[in-house]
């Protein structure tokens, strides 16, 4: 016999959209705009999930897609995930395996990356590791996603504009200018854009 509280608990599950939060190289969830995200995504009723990638100082590709696939374990088809920069690359690999609603990826780390630029940006930093997860090739072909987008800055120093070109046109892509890397506390006119696609 069923208790009132597991039926409760499986229609949530079943109706409650899920939205998984995904930060960039040597960041946590309180990184950049993903609090305000978070809040802005509460207030029309997902359940946010933004969590600190293990080790985002030094990632492993493996670590962190072993961590990524089991907070993602629950999603359903009408569930979505955001990623900005290295947590975009992320977002496209675990969109390779699960069925999204939205996939939105802000200033992702694909392409042709300036790696000499960022040893000298971030001499202490290991960008060995970055490397080494990014030998891990995006097949976009096996995305699955009802919605698509990826947004790119004409400033932005890290993620070079050229990187939109990776994305075809079965995808949204917002080329900005002025943003760099989308690094503010918050964007609103951004979010809006992107909740109305």
């Amino acid at each position: 016999m069923w208790k009132l509280s597991e039926v409760a608990k499986i229609v949530y599950d079943a109706f409650m959209k899920k939205v998984l939060l995904i930060h960039g190289f040597e960041g946590s969830k309180e990184s950049n705009w993903f609090p305000w995200l978070e809040g802005q995504l509460k207030q029309f009723q997902y359940e946010v999930l933004n969590k600190t990638l293990p080790n985002s100082k030094n990632p492993n590709f493996e670590e962190t897609m072993a961590f990524l696939e089991d907070a993602t374990k629950d999603f359903m088809p009408h569930d979505s995930i955001v990623g900005h920069s290295l947590g975009g690359f992320f977002a496209l690999k675990l969109a390779e395996k699960i069925e999204l609603d939205r996939l939105f990826v802000v200033a992702p780390a694909v392409g042709v990356l300036p790696y000499a630029q960022y040893r000298k940006l971030w001499p202490n930093s290991n960008v060995d590791a970055v490397e080494r997860v990014l030998e891990h090739p995006v097949d976009m072909s096996k995305i699955r996603a009802a919605r698509k987008v990826a947004v790119f800055s004409d400033d932005d120093h890290l993620i070079p504009i050229e990187s939109a070109n990776e994305f075809d046109d079965s995808w949204d892509v917002i080329k900005l200018s002025g943003f760099g890397h989308f690094q503010e506390k918050s964007y609103p006119d951004l979010f809006y854009r992107l909740m109305t696609i």
